[in-house]
């Protein structure tokens, strides 16, 4: 059993396997967007427990005030000091993609596969526990696939076209802080949580309860089509 145990086991560092991942390779797949993860909070940190003050740390730790700041980083958190007293260094990923294509999705998709590395996928980072990194893993941020597409009348693909509604397709890394402005000024709601840092499509996918709930259900029921490369198409109304 422990044999077997051992070998489901993710190559992460120190192991020898690590050290053996063709990380350039990866890099030139996803041209250039492979990035090693970053401490946002490094400057607060020191051997003395955190107790010296510099200007760097005043600077990132007044920069949080702003909760889109540090969701606007692939390694930043809503609440970043949940982890360790501020310090989430021993928690970040290893590196990060700054997904831009379809083509960076399944090119790290595939690497962390083919080299059995852990991977892990993260928009906003607004999970208070920190599921969406891991000490010695693959980080996907989806956070730059932010493209929003309305439409008058939208037909799910294989369904008739007498269910045509009013609609929005939205990619994987669209925020319900960017969505609600944007659903306004174009005079329609669209079904969301209370919480406006959320990253909506896995929030969608959770089930997601908000203002509007009783009349249009919840957000996943409002789901007309998921796609791959990844987007999701949910219903819009009329607001007023």
């Amino acid at each position: 059993m422990a044999v077997a145990a051992a070998a489901q086991c993710r190559c992460v560092p120190p192991d020898p396997c690590w050290a053996a991942v063709p990380w350039s390779d990866l890099n030139a797949s996803v041209f250039g967007r492979l990035h090693k993860s970053v401490d946002e909070l490094a400057s607060c940190i020191s051997s003395l427990g955190g107790n010296i003050k510099s200007a760097a740390c005043d600077a990132a730790l007044n920069s949080t005030d702003d909760e889109f700041w540090l969701t606007a980083r692939p390694n930043g958190y809503l609440h970043t000091g949940l982890f360790n007293e501020w310090n989430i260094s021993n928690d970040l990923s290893e590196y990060s993609v700054l997904a831009e294509t379809e083509a960076d999705f399944q090119a790290t998709v595939r690497f962390a596969l083919d080299h059995n590395l852990r991977l892990v996928v993260k928009n906003t980072g607004h999970d208070w526990y920190g599921r969406s990194t891991a000490a010695g893993s693959l980080l996907l941020w989806t956070h730059l696939r932010n493209e929003t597409v309305w439409h008058d009348s939208f037909v799910a693909e294989g369904c008739d076209a007498a269910s045509a509604v009013p609609a929005v397709t939205v990619g994987p890394g669209v925020p319900f802080n960017d969505l609600y402005p944007n659903a306004h000024a174009h005079g329609q709601v669209v079904m969301g949580g209370g919480c406006h840092s959320v990253g909506l499509a896995r929030r969608w996918m959770a089930g997601c309860f908000g203002p509007f709930t009783k009349r249009f259900g919840s957000g996943a029921v409002n789901i007309l089509q998921v796609r791959d490369p990844p987007a999701i198409s949910i219903s819009a109304s009329a607001a007023g």
